[in-house]
């Protein structure tokens, strides 16, 4: 393979016909010494996606490869907020299969935007709470830039789903931080305090 790269007529970027990139293949084999090679070189562009839209970055984390992952999240060019087909972004797909390796791998890169939602209009720290995932709110809340309060399209915030699903942890994660009210309302008008109540 390395004398093959060497060639400066060969493209590393060339699709077969699954629209598949070399290095979408290494990931899907598994091939991290393959992967590397091919991330050292400039040429190749890391977000290329195949016919179904999925890129290297999204198949590592649907395969659950902490390694192919953190190779593909060491090249500066890489965008980890690209979306699915469904719109996930990463993030949010992490955390929807509860992979907490890949939750913390993603907001440790300094260009993960913890705030941006999925075309569900859910959040990533929205999910985690609706999900239960205590693990992943306290991670999300590390971050300086998150917004605690962003809400999802039904009004409900992160609070209002921890304290809807019983979350404990969740809950006092969430009121540990001065910036978060408790006292937003959906658009049906239930704060979490109701929420926590009807539950």
């Amino acid at each position: 393979m390395q004398l093959l790269l060497e060639r400066a007529n060969v493209d590393p970027n060339l699709v077969d016909n699954d629209i598949q990139t070399p290095l979408l293949v290494a990931v899907a084999n598994g091939n991290h010494e393959a992967m590397q090679i091919l991330l050292e070189r400039t040429d190749v562009d890391p977000d290329l996606a195949d016919k179904d839209g999925q890129t290297p970055l999204l198949l590592a984390i649907a395969m659950g490869s902490r390694g192919a992952l953190q190779l593909l999240l060491k090249r500066s060019d890489i965008d980890p907020n690209l979306a699915d087909k469904d719109g996930q972004t990463l993030l949010l797909l992490a955390i929807a299969m509860g992979c907490q390796e890949a939750i913390q791998l993603l907001l440790e890169h300094p260009n993960v935007n913890p705030n941006l939602a999925g075309r569900d209009g859910r959040t990533p720290l929205l999910l985690a709470a609706a999900n239960g995932n205590q693990e992943a709110v306290h991670l999300i809340l590390k971050r300086p830039d998150v917004d605690p309060n962003l809400a999802g399209r039904d009004g409900r915030t992160p609070l209002s789903w921890a304290a809807a699903r019983r979350s404990h942890g969740a809950v006092k994660l969430l009121l540990d931080r001065a910036d978060v009210d408790p006292s937003i309302a959906d658009n049906e008008g239930l704060t979490p305090l109701k929420w926590a109540i009807r539950n």
